[in-house]
């Protein structure tokens, strides 16, 4: 079992949760951060991992261990556990005798054969949104009472802030990364629209119509034809079909 330091509160780990972001640049790594500081904080806990919904279904994000994905996955397979009753209810659920909870049948069976004996699973809740559940696993019975499950509560109430933040940032920051993209490509096909109008004495609309034009015929993306149309003219050399956008049909 997980050994946890003796304290009184954990404080420590709860201010580790707020600086998280500041200093992973990943959101899988924020994710894996938020599971390995539960092992280390809450006493009981062996493994740790977190159900998110993605598109409606559940997936497991940031586990400690490959036994945490094998005890999720029975889960998902079977529709039934302790981390999907938190994460639909918003309610702390917690199991201190798997083999016998006889809450969830085809779940409790499947897990006990691979070691699981207690359960804690608690909803990650941000502005009365769920956005799934923080799981915590042990292989001993009735592994979180007492101060075990007090501090998963407080613990789970930050790792949901964490989680929400870490979430947002990567949803930024993907979009950042979008729109530099769009730009790029925006000026890309803008300067091979340049190249066509000098070297075909057309007009800007005719120019992009003949970039269209070839970018059907080579099944290409209209981005793509512009960058090879630039590197090609770029290098010296003719253009070759289907991509010459010059070409007639």
């Amino acid at each position: 079992m997980a050994q946890h330091p003796n304290r009184d509160s954990i404080g420590d780990d709860v201010h580790a949760l707020s600086t998280l972001l500041l200093d992973n640049q990943t959101l899988e790594d924020t994710l894996q951060h938020v599971s390995q500081l539960a092992v280390r904080t809450i006493p009981g806990c062996e493994a740790a991992g977190m159900t998110i919904f993605e598109k409606g279904k559940p997936t497991t994000a940031g586990a400690t261990d490959e036994w945490v994905l094998a005890i999720d996955k029975h889960q998902y397979s079977s529709k039934e556990g302790p981390c999907l009753d938190a994460a639909r209810t918003g309610k702390v659920v917690e199991s201190r005798d798997i083999p016998q909870d006889a809450r969830w049948k085809t779940f409790t069976e499947r897990a006990a054969k691979d070691g699981l004996m207690s359960s804690l699973s608690i909803p990650l809740q941000v502005r009365g949104e769920t956005l799934g559940a923080l799981n915590l696993y042990s292989k001993t019975l009735s592994a979180f009472e007492g101060t075990g499950a007090a501090n998963a509560d407080l613990f789970g109430e930050h790792a949901a802030v964490a989680v929400a933040n870490a979430y947002t940032f990567a949803n930024a920051l993907r979009l950042s990364e979008n729109l530099k993209e769009a730009l790029k490509s925006r000026e890309l096909i803008g300067e091979a629209k340049g190249i066509l109008m000098a070297r075909e004495g057309v007009t800007e609309d005719e120019a992009f119509e003949m970039l269209r034009r070839a970018s059907q015929r080579a099944n290409l993306k209209l981005r793509d034809i512009a960058q090879e149309l630039v590197n090609k003219i770029e290098a010296r050399k003719p253009l070759g079909e289907p991509t010459d956008a010059s070409s007639d049909e």
